[in-house]
């Protein structure tokens, strides 16, 4: 015979919740609406999107639960776990304190017997920021678990006006740590030290623009980080090129960002591509001391796996940009300074058919028949993001072999094209029609008139149109642009963002 429903009477302002517990399974359940006579079997059909069904093996002898609308963004559903992976648990503004209140007019109260394990689940989809201002306020006993090491997973640090004696604080009560940030730190060294003695989980590592990464801070990173596969010293103070070759002994290292740093030099890259077997994120952006041997040395080791590679490129010439033909798995590549790359250099760009972002500055050498060709040959459709900057031969012939094969780009960059006309302009607003952000910055003889009259209804996802320094546009159509589409953000030949002000 099947078992009945329990009923438990609902308090004050919860008049339409019937809440109902079988005390003979470990199965509980919530219904609303339920009325006094109904049976398990008629209790089911009204399960629903709202219901909330929590499983518990270890306890067997639970005879209440309660609930609230409170809780209603949580939906724990039956999938042989106590809830679904993806499920989110959004910040809730209503008062807790009300709800923990009625819940404690019971002797076994719905707060009272969630346990411990399915709150730290719940709790987990907090933030730290959400944990220490909504959840540890609560009660004593969520202020316990608000402050478990198991939360406490990830920690930005980055900007925050925390005192040492706070910051140290917070990094010795998380020996669970997977991921730090740290930015602009005057005391990193100090820092780094406690992180390596505490957190030896850590996976991911970011230390943007601080002091004092020492050969001996690196080693003892080295020494107890050896779990890292992420690192990101962008602008951080590295203080002699020995410590380059250090960085490669922490051998699960995959991404690793480098750039804006010192000392940096042929023998420390080469050290890294050797030690570092599992690499496929590289940013050396901005470090002008490398050249093509110790670029050709990487793409020998690791060109297979790489995916995604930012070069300076100042101190290369076509033997390394050529090598990077061998790379076939990039889908990002950035070159910030092609001055030295001819049309056989860019030959190693032509076949790497799985780029979705290229960028490659100041190419002054590159012919406009090179450039025509780069795209012409269609192995680069998939690009969404491309910045061709001052590369000063580029014209309109390229604009249209780009427009006609990489019809997805969605951001497009031609800072001081200076050769590219109307023309070009309005083949690439006529093809790719899913361009965002168009930058046309320092493009002189644009006019506008004929292309910029449909742009809207061309390219429905624009959002960002830049004309600084185009001395050729009247405003006049600059105007009509936003009077047409006031969400458009234009800016103007100062570089200022275009305010169209209705005259109605």
């Amino acid at each position: 015979m099947a078992s009945s429903p329990i009923k438990i009477s609902c308090s004050d302002g919860y008049m339409d919740l019937c809440c109902f517990a079988f005390a003979a399974k470990t199965q509980y359940s919530i219904f609303d609406k339920i009325t006094e006579k109904e049976t398990l079997s008629d209790c089911e059909k009204h399960v629903g999107d709202n219901d909330i069904t929590i499983y518990d093996t270890d306890i067997k002898e639970k005879n209440s639960i309660a609930s609230s609308e409170n809780l209603s963004d949580l939906k724990m559903k039956e999938s042989g776990s106590f809830f679904e992976s993806n499920k989110k648990v959004e910040d809730n503004d209503k008062e807790i304190d009300e709800i923990y209140g009625t819940a404690n007019t019971y002797n076994n109260s719905f707060i009272e017997i969630i346990p411990d394990e399915v709150m730290l689940f719940i709790f987990s989809f907090f933030n730290i920021e959400q944990l220490c201002n909504k959840v540890a306020p609560v009660c004593r006993r969520w202020y316990t678990l608000a402050n478990d090491p198991s939360l406490w997973l990830k920690l930005d640090l980055s900007f925050d006006a925390h005192s040492n004696q706070n910051m140290f604080r917070i990094i010795e009560k998380s020996p669970h740590l997977l991921s730090l940030k740290l930015s602009s730190s005057e005391n990193g060294s100090d820092l780094l030290k406690a992180v390596a003695k505490n957190c030896c989980r850590l996976k991911e590592l970011t230390i943007r623009f601080c002091e004092g990464l020492t050969k001996d801070i690196i080693e003892i990173m080295v020494a107890n980080l050896f779990k890292l596969e992420l690192l990101i010293v962008e602008g951080t103070t590295i203080h002699s090129p020995d410590c380059y070759p250090l960085l490669g002994k922490l051998k699960c290292l995959r991404h690793l960002d480098l750039s804006y740093s010192k000392f940096l030099e042929d023998n420390g890259l080469i050290a890294i591509a050797e030690q570092c077997e599992h690499l496929q994120y590289l940013n050396i952006d901005y470090i002008s001391y490398i050249n093509d041997v110790s670029v050709m040395r990487l793409i020998e080791l690791r060109g297979s796996s790489l995916t995604h590679l930012y070069l300076d490129g100042e101190q290369m010439t076509d033997r390394g940009f050529h090598a990077l033909s061998s790379c076939m798995n990039l889908k990002h590549l950035g070159i910030s300074f092609c001055e030295e790359m001819t049309d056989y250099g860019l030959l190693g760009v032509k076949g790497l058919s799985n780029l979705t972002w290229l960028k490659l500055r100041k190419g002054c050498r590159l012919t406009a028949h090179g450039l025509s060709d780069l795209f012409s040959g269609g192995k680069l459709s998939r690009l969404t993001h491309v910045n061709l900057s001052e590369c000063t031969e580029l014209n309109d012939s390229v604009i249209i072999s780009l427009s006609k094969k990489c019809l997805g780009i969605t951001n497009l960059c031609l800072h001081w094209c200076w050769e590219v006309t109307d023309v070009g302009v309005t083949e690439l607003v006529q093809n790719c029609r899913h361009i965002r952000v168009l930058d046309l910055t320092g493009m002189v003889r644009i006019t506008g008139a004929p292309q910029f009259k449909s742009i809207n209804s061309y390219l429905p996802n624009l959002t960002v149109l830049n004309l600084e320094q185009c001395n050729s546009i009247d405003d006049t159509i600059i105007r009509q642009l936003v009077c047409d589409k006031p969400s458009l953000k234009v800016i103007d030949y100062y570089g200022d963002q275009f305010i169209s002000i209705n005259q109605d």
